[in-house]
């Protein structure tokens, strides 16, 4: 019989694609609380290489969360995204591993469109990226642009500086 608890057969991977980045798992079965701190502290380490919180994807396939440490694994869950996670998408988890992890997601969790596929959680990151950039960087009315009329003060029409 396989022994689903056995570090040595999880793979974590994280994969940067310059605006996000996925987080993947395989073979990851948690049965215990020492098992739920394990993977969180793996998780930790993954993501401490970014200096700042990014948009992040998460492909729930290879996790299974046990019942033992299920709130376990919601908490620590929920303190690894907030210190990480500027947005987050998820996708692919079983009934019972979304479930569990329910509570850690947050609110502000875009999950899939029907919970199994990668695409519409790709696509509901990158549309709430795109709102909240525009809302957080708003175009200036002079780069709005070119020929739409618009004038910043101080500057002609050919783009000198008017004296």
């Amino acid at each position: 019989m396989k022994d689903d608890g056995d570090w040595t057969r999880w793979r974590i991977e994280l994969t940067a694609y310059g605006e996000y980045v996925e987080l993947s798992f395989e073979d990851i079965h948690l049965r215990s609380d020492a098992d739920a701190a394990r993977w969180a502290s793996e998780l930790r380490l993954a993501l401490s290489h970014y200096e700042h919180r990014v948009d992040v994807l998460l492909d729930l396939r290879g996790l299974h969360v046990g019942a033992k440490c299920a709130s376990c694994c919601a908490h620590l869950l929920g303190e690894l995204l907030e210190q990480h996670a500027a947005a987050l998408a998820f996708f692919g988890a079983d009934a019972w591993t979304l479930a569990a992890l329910e509570p850690g997601l947050g609110a502000g969790a875009l999950e899939a469109e029907g919970g199994r596929s990668r695409t519409p959680a790709l696509e509901r990151l990158m549309s709430h990226r795109q709102r909240r950039l525009a809302g957080r960087f708003p175009v200036a009315p002079h780069l709005a642009g070119a020929g739409d009329g618009v004038q910043a003060p101080g500057w002609t029409e050919s783009g000198g500086i008017a004296l």
